[in-house]
Parts: C-alpha cells; structure tokens; sequence
C-alpha cells in the first residue's frame, strides 16, 4: 500500500473526495467538473516533474560516463554502463526519477478515479430519483456507518 501522505497536499485533498456520498449529492455534481480539472492539472505538473527528473537523470549518466572516457581512453561503452549504476548521484537520480513517476501515475489514476466517480455519482442520483435508492436509505446507511464507526473506536 502507498503512503499517500507523503505526496502534496492537493493530492491528498482530491484523493479525499473519491467517496460517493448520497447525502451530499447536490455538492458532488456540482463539484465534479472542478474536481476533475484539478486533478487533471495536477497530472500534468507531475508529468512535467517527471520528464525533468528524467532530463536530470540523462545529464548525470552523461556526466560521470564522461568524466569515466576522459580518465581512462581505452574503457569501452560496455564498461562504462556496467559502472554507471555504481555511482551515488546516479543511484539518487534514478531514485527521484522512479518517485516522480510514481506520483505521475497516481496523479493519472486520480484523474480516471475521478471521472469514475462523476459517473457513479450520476448514476446515484438518477437511482435516488428513479425511487430506487430512497433518502430515507441513505440516511438508514450513515447512521449505520457511524454507529460502526464509534463501535470500532470504543475497542480501541
């Protein structure tokens, strides 16, 4: 499991609202539009965090492979890559570019998580209108949700 808490707060906020709440459905189309654009634009900071994190991992391979030829001329390609992975700024490198792309691809799911939602989000209400789904239900499943709630927190 990924420790979210790790990444920007903007994340966590829009990672927050993934829930379908019948309660708040007026809130919830009202704000899916927003929230999808949002994440979206997140997305696309995370892309670009990403492609400079690789830009920067490209320089350092290129620096230190070199730094390796001017040390020694007879070293061949094969050499250089077989060492290449030995060098710390390397090893830090490939690390922020493996934790950029982590975060770009969450920042992806986030937005598919979202449009998901929207989806479910309409579909809930059109239950909810249809007489499928009653207020008188909801109201039924928050309180159960709350009474368990409290339940788990008094046996801890």
């Amino acid at each position: 499991m990924i420790d979210r808490t790790q990444y920007p707060e903007e994340y966590q906020a829009l990672y927050a609202q993934l829930d379908v709440d019948p309660m708040e459905m007026d809130n919830q189309l009202a704000r899916m539009p927003h929230l999808v654009q949002d994440a979206s634009e997140l997305a696309t900071e995370a892309e670009n965090a990403m492609n400079e994190a690789s830009l920067a991992y490209d320089v350092v391979k290129a620096e230190i492979a070199e730094a390796l030829r001017s040390h020694n001329e007879k070293i061949t390609e094969a050499s250089i890559e077989r060492n290449l992975p030995l060098y710390e700024e390397i090893q830090n490198a490939r690390r922020t570019l493996n934790q950029a792309k982590t975060y770009m691809r969450l920042c992806e799911d986030l937005v598919r998580a979202l449009r998901i939602k929207s989806q479910h989000v309409l579909k809930t209400a059109d239950m909810i209108m249809s007489g499928y789904m009653t207020p008188s239900a909801a109201y039924e499943r928050r309180r159960d949700e709350i009474h368990a709630a409290r339940q788990a927190a008094k046996r801890s």
